[in-house]
């Protein structure tokens, strides 16, 4: 079988990148091993639930690139609308938070210490990133990277990026991520019914175009010659085109190309990137316990939560409530049972202080260990300067796109710019007219 182009993985970059390539013109196949798509953010139905691969959620909302991505596709994003106010943890309790002493809500600092977020947030909004991704958050805070009454508020801010230590977050990507949320007044969204809608549309647009999708088709080697992969061979068949997309993570793609091909120093750079990890634990309660529309978050021990029926009662059951919870682990941490063990034991125990009625409303639970959340953590060395670029000079049409790639953003941003920034290269190689 041979198309224009052939993209290996259905996730968000992987769709993202075969609807632009359709619109252009191009004729596409999307191979994904699982059954379904969705990859990392895939989602499935139980009992009336609509449930993610973990918790999930669109920074900037409608001024974000996903629905940047989508308007292009002419398939706009409907969100879940209002500003629910978020919570962090202390203790037994809850406590509201907001942007700016005057929003009613806010509890979480005393007018002095607000004040010194407020100095360092300026601080941050008016750096230049390209100065400081090879740079901690720790770094650049200096002496105040000591002020034990900051602490949690450092720890906040970095769990935003899925990098809670401000001695391991890239001061860069902060203050990148910080400006667009300035700029878009930080907006959040959440979709109507969930990452289903992104996932109708865009199957929606690849199909519409003259795009093929093949389910259950894992690839298993990309042959190269002359500095081109000849041909995809799969579970389901061998496939060949001009251009070979790769949307999976790049920790893999040596198991599928030689990379003797590769310099040694790209190769240890995607072998050895460091994704993040963590644990979720999902529940379908028989009645609502909480009227929480925003997220509760404990940075100290890197758990957040959130009840996403309250604001979309679309994904629950009527008169019944969805619950997502999440903890972080460190990478190697899942390789061991029993801390797996203990850290469940952990995340439910505080779910029961925080809500004692939770447990009697128990209808059913899932847990989910999740190896990778995201591709890569936002470390100095993981940096957008330091990521891998979506096209290699070794081999021509080889193209990589997702959220291990230099594309710009945190978590699912980078995965849906790097393939709206790839598929005008994409199109250049292939000759083709126009651009995605």
């Amino acid at each position: 079988m041979t198309y224009d182009a052939i993209v290996i993985g259905a996730g968000f970059a992987g769709l993202s990148a075969a609807a632009l390539l359709g619109r252009a013109g191009c004729k596409v196949a999307v191979l994904e091993q699982d059954s379904a798509v969705g990859g990392r953010a895939r989602v499935m139905e139980r009992a009336g639930y609509r449930l993610e691969y973990g918790l999930h959620s669109f920074r900037h909302g409608d001024h974000g690139i996903a629905a940047a991505v989508m308007k292009e596709l002419g398939r706009p994003l409907q969100f879940v609308g209002g500003r629910p106010t978020n919570y962090l943890v202390r203790g037994k309790e809850l406590v509201a938070t907001s942007r700016s002493r005057s929003e009613e809500g806010q509890h979480a600092y005393d007018e002095e210490t607000f004040r010194r977020i407020q100095e360092i947030g300026l601080k941050l909004v008016q750096a230049d990133p390209r100065a400081w991704y090879d740079k901690s958050f720790a770094e650049f805070l200096g002496e105040a990277a000591a002020d034990e009454e900051l602490k949690e508020f450092y720890l906040t801010v970095g769990f935003a990026l899925m990098e809670p230590d401000p001695a391991e977050l890239s001061a860069g990507e902060l203050i990148s991520f910080m400006q667009k949320a300035v700029a878009t007044h930080w907006q959040v969204g959440d979709l109507q019914g969930g990452s289903r809608q992104l996932f109708d549309h865009l199957t929606e647009v690849i199909a519409e175009a003259g795009g093929s999708l093949f389910l259950g088709s894992r690839v298993q080697q990309l042959p190269a010659s002359d500095h081109r992969i000849e041909k995809v061979v799969a579970s389901t068949g061998e496939f060949s085109a001009g251009a070979i997309v790769h949307a999976a993570p790049v920790q893999g793609l040596f198991e599928l190309v030689d990379q003797r091909l590769f310099k040694p120093k790209l190769v240890r750079r995607c072998k050895n990137l460091l994704p993040t990890s963590g644990l979720a634990l999902d529940y379908g309660l028989r009645r609502p316990v909480s009227e929480i529309q925003g997220v509760i978050m404990d940075p100290l021990d890197r758990v957040l939560g959130r009840f996403p029926s309250n604001a979309d009662p679309s994904v629950a059951p009527a008169g019944k409530q969805l619950a997502n919870w999440f903890i972080m682990l460190d990478p190697e941490e899942g390789s061991d049972a029993a801390l797996v063990r203990s850290r469940i034991h952990f995340l439910r125990g505080r779910i029961r202080k925080l809500f004692p009625e939770f447990e009697a409303a128990i209808e059913w639970e899932r847990i989910l260990f999740l190896p990778m959340v995201d591709g890569a953590a936002l470390r100095p060395k993981q940096s957008l300067p330091n990521r891998v670029d979506f096209s290699l000079p070794e081999v021509a049409n080889l193209f990589l796109i997702g959220d291990t790639t230099a594309g710009e953003g945190v978590s699912g941003d980078i995965a849906f710019a790097s393939a709206r920034q790839a598929a005008p290269r994409v199109l250049k190689f292939l000759g083709r007219a126009g651009a995605a």
